[in-house]
């Protein structure tokens, strides 16, 4: 899924880890069933049994017959060691469906943690650093992007400084999905160039998976782990990339789910949520590396329209503009903190 693999990357994965955590499980759970049927099959109708006992199980039955005139029993010791030896694999396999399947898997708290700090602080404590309001931390400068059939950015240039909440607004294909994903390196600009941190993303020594785990992104098919529960979506990055003790990572994940209205549905997975719910766990999964910059592409398009302002007013974004939400007219919002400003996004 390019999705989840894009996910996996805006959150500061490297691609082995990627493949390893997020697209493989979900590969062999996929898979598993199909292959089990076939080997079993292909063990009962091949001499695959001869690799492992030197000599084709079927053919030993048959010189035993011929040595020993013996018209049924070796046949049936042939049919025995087959059938056990089947059965035996078919188990093999089933236990590791069951551990790999989400479906299958018992619903219990990850490894490491207990509930008995669960009811800590109801709401995440959120960093400031009042000495740096005015440090810029992305600098766009004649951003380009063309495609064969259009050109959504055409030498688009802005300041982006710290207390900032930039709202992207303009209708549909202006190109505002595209530039959330140029600003974090998912997309590469045709001309122009980007900072962030001070960091320019076209320098080889630049290195894009440090700086998006500083800078989140909450996409609109919101690209959840299909393989993980809800409190596992978001613990994984904590414990994974910043190696945060499994406790303390989960009283900081039930807080941001508690703060979307999700903390009841911790123990679901992905496909048992509605859109909105799917877009509220996306946000907090983003929010629990606690990162200076979060990119929201079109972050209130699923969200029951009384979920949109407590949601928005959560993540710090002022009450005067969740009247621009309500309307859906806010497509796309960079949230660096407290204060905002609007651009409208023109069409070509």
């Amino acid at each position: 899924d390019k999705g989840q693999w894009e996910a996996a990357e805006a959150l500061g994965f490297v691609n082995a880890g990627v493949f390893r955590r997020i697209i493989m499980p979900q590969a062999i759970n996929h898979v598993l069933p199909l292959y089990k049927g076939e080997f079993v099959g292909m063990m009962k109708m091949t001499s695959i049994v001869g690799y492992i006992s030197i000599q084709d199980l079927t053919k030993a039955g048959d010189i035993i017959r011929s040595r020993t005139y013996e018209a049924f029993f070796p046949l049936l010791a042939t049919a025995a060691i087959y059938f056990v030896m089947s059965s035996c694999i078919t188990a093999l396999i089933g236990r590791i469906e069951v551990k790999i399947d989400p479906k299958r898997k018992p619903r219990r708290l990850p490894k490491g943690v207990t509930e008995e700090t669960r009811q800590n602080a109801d709401k995440p404590e959120m960093s400031h650093n009042a000495t740096a309001d005015a440090e810029v931390l992305i600098t766009v400068e004649h951003l380009k992007k063309e495609y064969p059939n259009a050109t959504p950015l055409r030498d688009v240039n802005t300041v982006i400084r710290r207390g900032e909440v930039i709202t992207v607004i303009g209708p549909s294909g202006t190109g505002k999905s595209t530039l959330m994903r140029c600003l974090n390196r998912l997309e590469t600009p045709t001309a122009g160039k980007v900072t962030v941190f001070g960091y320019d993303l076209d320098d080889k020594a630049t290195d894009l998976r440090l700086l998006r785990r500083r800078m989140g992104m909450v996409f609109q098919s919101f690209n959840l782990f299909g393989h993980l529960t809800v409190i596992e979506n978001v613990m994984l990055t904590p414990t994974v990339l910043k190696k945060e003790a499994p406790q303390a990572a989960y009283d900081h994940a039930m807080q941001l789910l508690r703060m979307v209205g999700m903390a009841e549905k911790a123990l679901n997975y992905p496909d048992e949520l509605s859109g909105g719910q799917k877009q509220r766990v996306a946000i907090a999964r983003t929010l629990a590396m606690d990162p200076e910059i979060v990119l929201f592409d079109e972050p209130t398009s699923a969200l029951d329209p009384t979920m949109v302002g407590e949601v928005l007013a959560e993540q710090g974004v002022e009450r005067a503009k969740l009247r621009v939400v309500d309307r859906g007219a806010l497509d796309c919002v960079i949230r660096a903190r407290v204060e905002t400003a609007v651009v409208r996004a023109k069409g070509e």
